[in-house]
């Protein structure tokens, strides 16, 4: 970028919170994370500039100085308190930047991570991130209002942040239950987000959607109260989300597993850490189902009922033949040594 298109870009910045204040928003947050633009000029890894923009900062507060000047709205700025590379933002280096720019700024928004590597909404499963520790390193170097982002799902997650932010933000967690603050406060079931990044990125259709919520997006859709009785065939998820909306509109459910666990094919999942995400949907299901009076037989292999649960095509099987791992799939034969 030539400095002539730099400074057009700090004017559309402006332009553009001018308009979001002019349409009521009550304020504006920068996004300066995740490998966008202003994450471009403030990480090491990414900035080889040779000019005076060659400190990470001045153009930061140069975009941050003109959108002062043209709204009255607070200003936050959301930024990567690390890139999960050596070569990038750290914390160390993030709480430069943050006590450089704070007489700018209302508050500070911490996530995580860069376009690559993938950082914070990351669907790789190693590990549930938490960024508390690289946030504590912030929050010794600024008085201002912090925020911290990163999968917090769970009612412990959010105390954890607490203890050095001084708001917790949910953003996927909200896809997947939008009532998770009322079932926090009321100790409710809360569905949770397994952090697979699929429909809640569905950006095919620019929709977004949820893998665990089928409700989300069809809110305005009246599901009818019902009675009597009802036999679903399938602890899977298929079966379990049938069970738990029939039991919602007020149907006696029966819920028929011939195995002697519910999950189906989450159980056969062999990565630990993604066996250890998934399955908190299934506990959910299980403390979800037994709230709402659902009478779950397992062990049964029923062939008849109301529901047939059961899917159509399954993942592949791994077995073991002299030496040998197989794949097997009805008509797909594949193989590969142990070593």
């Amino acid at each position: 970028m030539i400095e002539d298109n730099i400074n057009r870009v700090i004017t559309d910045f402006a332009r553009a919170a001018e308009r979001a204040e002019k349409s009521g928003f009550d304020g504006i947050e920068l996004h300066g994370a995740h490998g966008y633009l202003i994450a471009q000029f403030l990480s090491p890894a990414t900035n080889k500039r040779e000019d005076k923009y060659r400190d990470w900062v001045i153009f930061l507060e140069d975009l941050i100085k003109e959108v002062r000047r043209i709204v009255s709205i607070p200003v936050g700025l959301r930024i990567s308190v690390t890139e999960s590379d050596p070569q990038g933002l750290t914390p160390e280096l993030v709480a430069r930047i943050v006590s450089r720019v704070e007489n700018l700024l209302d508050y500070v928004h911490l996530s995580a991570g860069r376009d690559g590597p993938l950082g914070g909404s990351s669907s790789f499963y190693y590990q549930r991130p938490s960024y508390v520790e690289e946030a504590k390193v912030v929050r010794k170097a600024t008085k201002l209002p912090l925020l911290l982002v990163g999968s917090v799902s769970t009612l412990e997650d959010a105390e954890k942040v607490l203890e050095v932010a001084d708001a917790v933000v949910l953003g996927r967690q909200l896809l997947a239950d939008p009532d998770w603050v009322i079932k926090v406060e009321k100790g409710l079931p809360i569905r949770p987000c397994i952090r697979c990044n699929q429909l809640c990125r569905l950006l095919s259709t620019r929709e977004v959607r949820c893998d665990v919520n089928p409700e989300l997006g069809w809110e305005i859709l009246d599901l009818k109260r019902g009675e009597g009785e009802v036999k679903v065939i399938g602890g899977g998820v298929m079966g379990l989300e049938a069970a738990r909306v029939l039991a919602l509109r007020g149907f006696d459910v029966k819920l028929y597993e011939e195995s002697d666990k519910l999950g189906g094919q989450i159980n056969e999942i062999k990565g630990p850490w993604k066996k250890a995400e998934f399955e908190r949907l299934i506990r959910y299901y299980e403390e979800e189902l037994k709230r709402l009076g659902v009478k779950i037989y397992l062990g049964k292999e029923e062939r008849e009922g109301d529901i047939i649960a059961v899917p159509k095509e399954r993942q592949p099987e791994y077995k073991e033949y002299k030496g040998l791992k197989i794949l097997v799939n009805s008509n797909l034969y594949a193989y590969q040594d142990c070593f």
